[in-house]
C-alpha cells in the first residue's frame, strides 16, 4: 500500500510519495519540461538524502544526512562522474575534496567556520602531492611546499595574511638549492 499526493505550483509539480509500511517517504520536484528536479528521501520521519538534478535531468549533487544532520554532500558533473566531495560534522564543513573527471583526489582541504582552514593538498593523477599550503580563515598564512613530479622538493615558503613572507627556497630536480630569497609581507628584500 502506498500514498501518492501531487501538487501544481506554478509550473513545478510536487510529488510526495509515502510508503507506510516501511516508513519510507519522498517528495520530489519537476521542472515544466517534466524532467526531475529534486527529491527528498525520509525514513522513519527524517530526511536521509536529497538529490538534486539539472534540467537535462542528470544528477547534480546529492546530499546525505544521518540524525537529521548534514554529514556529506556530493557534486557530479553532467556525465555522472563526482567531482567534488564535502564532509561534515556537526553542521559544518570540515574536509573538501575535488577530484579528477577518473576519479582520484585532485585536492584536499580543511574547513572551519565555512572558510578553508588548516592543510590545502593538490596531488596529480598518480596520487603524487605536487603542492601543500596552510590556510587561516580562507587566507594563505603558513608554510607551504611544491615538487616536482618526481616527488622531489621544488620549492618551499611561507605566507602571512596571503603574502609571502620570509625565506623562500627554490630547489633543482636533483635537489641542490636553484635560488634563496626572501619576503617581507609580500615584497622581495
Amino acid at each position: 500500500m502506498k500514498w501518492t499526493t501531487r501538487l501544481l505550483l506554478g509550473g513545478l509539480c510536487l510529488l510526495l510519495l509515502v510508503l507506510p509500511d516501511v516508513a519510507r517517504a519522498a517528495s520530489k520536484g519537476y521542472y515544466e519540461n517534466g524532467n526531475l528536479k529534486w527529491e527528498y528521501i525520509y525514513s522513519g520521519g527524517e530526511l536521509t538524502e536529497a538529490r538534486f538534478y539539472n534540467e537535462d535531468g542528470q544528477l547534480k549533487s546529492v546530499n546525505v544526512y544521518q540524525g537529521g544532520e548534514l554529514t556529506e554532500a556530493h557534486g557530479y558533473e553532467p556525465g555522472g562522474k563526482r567531482k567534488w566531495q564535502t564532509l561534515y560534522q556537526g553542521g559544518k564543513m570540515v574536509t573538501g575534496r575535488e577530484y579528477y573527471d577518473s576519479g582520484e583526489i585532485e585536492k584536499e582541504y580543511a574547513y572551519q567556520g565555512d572558510k578553508v582552514n588548516g592543510s590545502y593538498k593538490k596531488f596529480d593523477k598518480s596520487g603524487q602531492l605536487r603542492e601543500e599550503f596552510t590556510y587561516k580563515d580562507g587566507v594563505l598564512d603558513g608554510p607551504g611546499k611544491t615538487w616536482y613530479e618526481t616527488g622531489e622538493l621544488k620549492s618551499e615558503f611561507n605566507y602571512r595574511n596571503g603574502e609571502l613572507d620570509g625565506p623562500f627556497k627554490q630547489y633543482f630536480a636533483n635537489g641542490k638549492v636553484q635560488g634563496e630569497f626572501l619576503y617581507k609581507n609580500g615584497i622581495l628584500q
